[in-house]
């Protein structure tokens, strides 16, 4: 049984009293338990009621803001990564289920899905954008990817699945869509992050081959064979002096 199956039978239970024996339950039919018992979770997740009433605040404003009811956009997302939290996607294991703040789904992926180790998507609402490395545990982990500078291996956190357009004052550029709404978001090697209006590289990232240094950081990270099945290396144009760099991504099915 799928998690939309389990949400849509935890919904008959609650309403089934009332079928059978005419007393009311304790909530109110409402359209959005279709999808999910709790107000504003996403749907086929392991959602609590905290996180979707956060989780909604977010989603609210980016309704707001396609319906262009915001003057200064980019401000309105800020002020609510300040007061409610930012989702951020990251990898999560089967403790994370007990943790309210995460919300989770299944992975397709069939090498995630072990007897003894079960790997998630999940996301995090993140309000802190000075270090999101903290948020890194035996239960969580960003996704990540390698840079190439010099002889020098650095790293940075990633989101999952997405290329950086670009590198832009030493910071990852990523474009980011959500309900048809854009934005940018930068993200540094120290673990800082910051919400910017789009922008478009001036080189598209190419493929390259993975350099021995690259592949040897990845595979001295702990959580890499649990999480990827393959490795692949891009060129990522540097904005300011205007030349490529080489980064190592994982991929997963």
């Amino acid at each position: 049984m799928n998690l939309k199956q389990k949400n849509l039978l935890a919904v008959f239970l609650l309403y089934f009293p009332t079928l059978l024996f005419g007393f009311a339950p304790e909530k109110e039919f409402q359209p959005y338990m279709i999808d999910h018992p709790n107000l504003g979770c996403p749907a086929n997740s392991h959602c609590s009621a905290e996180f979707g009433k956060k989780r909604k605040i977010w989603s609210d404003m980016i309704l707001r803001i396609k319906n262009q009811l915001e003057k200064s956009p980019i401000e309105a997302l800020e002020k609510v990564r300040q007061n409610s939290g930012f989702p951020i996607p990251v990898w999560a294991t089967n403790k994370s289920l007990e943790n309210p703040e995460v919300v989770s789904w299944h992975s397709p992926c069939r090498h995630h899905n072990l007897p003894n180790k079960e790997i998630y998507h999940a996301e995090v609402l993140l309000s802190d954008f000075t270090n999101w490395k903290t948020l890194d545990s035996e239960s969580l982990t960003r996704a990540k990817i390698w840079r190439l500078k010099g002889e020098e291996v650095v790293e940075y956190g990633s989101l999952q699945g997405a290329i950086p357009t670009m590198l832009k004052n030493e910071q990852l550029y990523f474009t980011r869509e959500e309900q048809g709404v854009y934005f940018g978001l930068l993200i540094s090697a120290s673990g800082a992050m910051k919400i910017v209006p789009t922008e478009n590289a001036a080189m598209a990232p190419r493929e390259v081959q993975c350099p021995a240094k690259l592949i040897e950081a990845y595979k001295a990270w702990n959580w890499s064979t649990e999480l990827y099945q393959q490795t692949v290396c891009r060129a990522i144009w540097d904005q300011d002096q205007r030349t490529f760099h080489t980064f190592l991504f994982g991929w997963t099915c």
